[in-house]
């Protein structure tokens, strides 16, 4: 096992795209102090972050086609459990509805679109969408497929994913600046709405990505610069959170457990995340 490599986090270092940036309905309490600040250390552990809550997503082919998080999800639960040809078996479904962009020169960018209409209290969803929260997920897949089976062809999917998460692209938006704020988003709403748990399921998907293949530190320490930083801004009063951004409602005892593991987890790459949690929610 390696020992896990102690790195600063340095300052956003990719100039914000005009026509990436936004900002978000509703900047939350003004006077709430945010979790980390600027300059903070942090671990990114070269040991997988593994998660128990939240990893079951109902009925795999309920709308009838793949459902991009439930599939990988599926799949990464079948490779815990050593299950490598199921697992496989779902991430070639994934590619079966993905959608290739070539761009000048050849590079090829893997996007994975919801085909099946979604409705919700905060904006229904038509087909196609897409979802920065899958695509983080599915290229961390990817990658522990090549880390299964020595394919380089999971490799290169992986890295064709993770590209998504690095273009500006106006349909298939699945990520937004936010001043020099990487938001990684669950829903591509024209207008960006951060939600908590999808951003920290991204990055958990971006770890597995840059422990396996080197690739994406850049994006993964930006992700979670912005969480530690801008986090506190879904804190509510009560010892509650908001769901998104927009402050739509507050997060159900569902999200609540989601957020307050993921957070725990997380927190090994930066320790003031893990004390956050209990902000959020405390299981005692």
């Amino acid at each position: 096992m390696k020992v896990a490599v102690m790195l600063a986090l340095v300052a956003v270092c990719a100039a914000p795209s005009t026509l990436a940036a936004s900002n978000s309905r509703g900047p939350g309490p003004p006077s709430v102090v945010p979790f980390c600040r600027s300059g903070f250390t942090v671990t990114l552990p070269t040991t997988r972050i593994v998660l128990v809550r939240g990893q079951t997503f109902g009925d795999l082919y309920q709308y009838g086609v793949p459902h991009p998080i439930r599939h990988t999800v599926a799949a990464g639960w079948r490779l815990d459990h050593r299950d490598v040809r199921g697992a496989v078996q779902l991430a070639n479904e994934l590619l079966g509805i993905a959608e290739t962009v070539t761009e000048t020169g050849g590079r090829q960018i893997l996007y994975f679109p919801y085909l099946f209409d979604f409705p919700s209290r905060l904006g229904d969803m038509h087909p196609r969408w897409y979802s920065g929260m899958a695509q983080a997920r599915i290229a961390g897949l990817f990658a522990r497929l090549y880390e299964a089976t020595g394919d380089h062809r999971w490799r290169t999917r992986a890295i064709e994913t993770y590209r998504s998460l690095t273009r500006v692209d106006p349909v298939r938006r699945v990520w937004h600046w936010e001043g020099t704020h990487r938001w990684i988003d669950t829903f591509s709403w024209a207008t960006p709405d951060p939600v908590l748990n999808g951003h920290l399921y991204a990055i958990v998907g971006l770890h597995d990505l840059w422990r396996i293949t080197g690739v994406g530190e850049t994006v993964l320490r930006q992700a979670i610069d912005t969480l530690g930083t801008q986090g506190s801004r879904f804190m509510a009063a009560g010892g509650k959170h908001e769901y998104d951004l927009a402050r739509s409602g507050i997060a159900g005892r569902y999200y609540s457990e989601i957020v307050w593991e993921q957070m725990q987890k997380i927190g090994v790459m930066a320790p003031c995340l893990a004390a956050a949690a209990k902000t959020f929610y405390d299981p005692a």
